[in-house]
């Protein structure tokens, strides 16, 4: 303090100077720095430490709501949370979360989703990549955990939430990313949609449970034309909508400032910035986008920029975002590291690193193979080692090894270098599994601008990207979902549904070949029936492409009525759970012709019957699982036309019996945030507040 700070409050000449510190201080030491700070403190009762702010924070509880950072001051918050009894986040989650609390700055998006939640319980956080829907998501599961919630982390199918065991606490539930990165390319697993409409209608109908979900808003809007269910649901009540007019030039400059605040870079690199004033024109910048801000202040990717040349390096990157990716990727990655980002970029968000081996396998060895290249048994172990912690993460769940692109913005950049053409015909060729192959055709379906002008070159890969599809229509598949608690988590891969398959690639036929050639499908059409016949094949696999291959003309063949026999005989002799209905109910919503008007009426009365009967006899636990009971049921009655009221009454009063009897008292304490200043910030309060980084 005497040898810099004294310097600084001098040159400022305040009538008086108040210190404040995070460090106990003794009443010796406060003495001690009055004398150090005189004249500019005019007593002790202008220096606070640790003690002193910890009991105005006491008298003041409005203060500690209002400040994100308050809320993790606590050391143990990480072990609390991590040791709470649903034991569903992970302590990589946890550190994340504390890590951007530590450079968030409130803003109107947080109000205006705490708001959503206080009406809908239900909250779905969207807008552009990069711009803090993740940020902001994780902060309120601070803000939910800080008033007793027990937080549960959805990490790729919504029935993860299902698996916790009931607590008689409120609850939040955080779904990031639910509906994938790119559209259409990690699809819903197997009725999901509904699953999620259920579920969102179960929390909503809770007494204090939460939920908040992040998409990208284009995702969004694709995925309510993709999926006729969220189609029907309409999202604009429940959704808040991140976009760069909510971050004021005040709020972009504490933004900067914190990461800057934070920032592992050396010292002499904020000052160099300082000193030329760039903070102004970094805050100011058409593309300013909060993860951008993210990466330019971390010495991973500044890299061996001298420090003169740091503030060149920021504002050429904010002109052009791709140049973040592009310059390493280019200049200093070697071509197995390129290789397991290609293989990486046609697969499921997250994957195992032996599947990832695979499939890097497969592309690598016919590339050195055609370059002449010296391939070596340690590539791929060196390959992970060179991107760990910059273009990729990794994570343990069991003894197996997860992999992901560090951020979507990678994911994003190496979709369109490969969609660009590098690699593009080597990466179709060497797919090992059928959703690699699936990427592509979905790719080529997408209908975002930026994203069609993009898929020409893909375009004329057709007729191999299908030859693809056909070649891996019964191999392994690389999808899986992540079931269990945090203390005992299970890896279960997804099932393959052949009937879903064989939708995917009869559309991308119809789609890509204009004088198609029907008898692969139908050969296909013929197995499948027999494999019902057999029991080998269960009619729910047919919910959703059914409709697919109806619209493709493809039910009207030979096989194709063979088929709709064979799921005909099978729907109707396996009518014992809730589940055989709801199959029923769909696929003859999907083929109203299926049954006749006898048959339509037996499965009325049977159903009729049998929900009574299983909303009297349910044995579940969880009120909010209760209440997605309630939601199927009513679901399948209006596919029936059956009236069920009576059976859902009787599930949505058992689900309200077991909830608390006294509601959460965290719609008592919302409150708006106030900021001490206008959101108006003036170049000489930008030049006050990133002085004081200047050391």
């Amino acid at each position: 303090l005497k040898s810099k700070e004294l310097a600084k409050i001098a040159k400022l000449n305040p009538a008086r100077y108040v210190l404040t510190t995070s460090v106990s201080l003794s009443p010796q030491e406060a003495d001690e720095l009055k004398l150090v700070l005189s004249p500019f403190v005019l007593s002790t009762g202008d220096i606070y430490g640790k003690e002193r702010l910890n009991s105005l924070l006491a008298k003041h509880e409005e203060v500690e709501r209002r400040h994100v950072k308050l809320w993790v001051s606590s050391a143990g918050i990480l072990d609390s949370i991590i040791n709470a009894r649903t034991h569903v986040v992970s302590r990589e989650e946890v550190e994340r979360t504390i890590a951007a609390a530590r450079v968030y700055v409130r803003n109107d998006s947080f109000d205006e989703a705490l708001s959503i939640l206080k009406r809908q319980h239900v909250c779905i956080i969207s807008g552009q990549p990069g711009i803090g829907k993740t940020t902001l998501a994780r902060m309120l599961l601070l803000y939910f955990y800080q008033r007793g919630f027990d937080v549960i982390k959805i990490e790729s199918d919504i029935s993860e939430a299902r698996a916790v065991g009931y607590h008689s606490r409120p609850r939040f539930y955080y779904y990031d990313d639910f509906l994938g990165q790119t559209a259409q390319a990690d699809k819903l697993n197997k009725n999901e949609d509904q699953k999620i409409l259920d579920f969102m209608a179960s929390v909503r109908d809770s007494k204090d449970s939460v939920f908040v979900l992040t998409t990208r808003e284009y995702i969004l809007n694709q995925a309510c034309l993709y999926y006729e269910k969220l189609s029907r649901e309409k999202f604009d009540r429940q959704t808040c909508i991140i976009d760069l007019s909510k971050y004021s030039r005040r709020i972009r400059a504490q933004i900067l400032y914190n990461h800057l605040h934070f920032s592992d870079l050396p010292p002499v690199y904020l000052g160099r910035l300082i000193a030329n004033r760039g903070y102004v024109d970094i805050v100011d910048h058409k593309n300013y986008n909060p993860r951008l801000i993210e990466y330019l202040t971390n010495s991973t990717w500044v890299g061996s920029t001298p420090p003169d040349g740091y503030l060149s390096l920021f504002l050429g990157n904010l002109d052009n975002p791709v140049d973040i990716w592009g310059h390493a990727f280019h200049n200093q990655l070697s071509d197995r590291a390129r290789h397991v980002l290609f293989a990486l970029t046609t697969m499921p968000t997250e994957s195992r690193m032996m599947d990832i081996e695979q499939a890097f396998m497969a592309l690598h060895s016919a590339q050195c193979a055609k370059r002449a290249i010296a391939q070596r048994s340690t590539d791929f172990v060196n390959a992970l080692k060179e991107l760990d912690g910059t273009f990729l993460a990794t994570r343990k769940v069991e003894e197996t090894v997860l992999v992901r692109f560090q951020n979507p913005s990678i994911r994003d950049f190496m979709r369109n270098v490969l969609l660009g053409g590098e690699l593009l015909p080597e990466v179709i060729k060497s797919s090992v599994f059928f959703e690699q192959a699936q990427w592509f055709t979905e790719t080529l379906n997408e209908e975002k601008p930026s994203v069609v002008s993009r898929t020409r070159k893909l375009a004329r890969h057709a007729p191999t990207l299908i030859g693809t599809l056909q070649g891996l229509a019964e191999a392994n598949g690389c999808s899986f979902s992540i079931a269990g608690s945090q203390s005992w988590p299970c890896i279960l891969p997804v099932v393959v549904n052949p009937v879903m398959r064989l939708a995917t690639i009869a559309r991308a036929i119809s789609t890509h070949e204009g004088d198609r050639d029907n008898r692969w499908v139908t050969q296909k059409l013929s197995e499948l029936a027999a494999k019902l016949g057999t029991g080998k094949l269960s009619p729910s696999f047919f919910v959703g492409p059914i409709k697919t291959l109806q619209e493709l003309g493809y039910l009207e063949s030979a096989e194709g009525k063979c088929l709709v026999a064979a799921l005909k005989l099978q729907v109707m002799n396996e009518l014992s759970h809730l589940d055989d209905f709801e199959v029923l109910a769909r696929v003859t919503n999907t083929l109203p012709e299926l049954l006749d008007e006898s048959e339509v009426e037996s499965v009325r009365e049977a159903y009729s019957a049998y929900a009574e009967q299983y909303a009297i006899e349910c044995d579940l636990t969880n009120p909010e699982e209760i209440r997605e009971e309630a939601s199927r049921v009513s679901d399948i009655g209006l596919l029936l036309d059956v009236d069920v009221h009576s059976a859902e009454e009787i599930l949505r009063d058992s689900a309200s019996e077991m909830e608390r009897e006294e509601e959460s008292d965290w719609h008592d304490d919302f409150e708006r945030y106030g900021g001490a200043h206008s959101d108006i910030c003036s170049d000489r309060e930008l030049d006050s507040m990133f002085r004081t980084l200047d050391i």
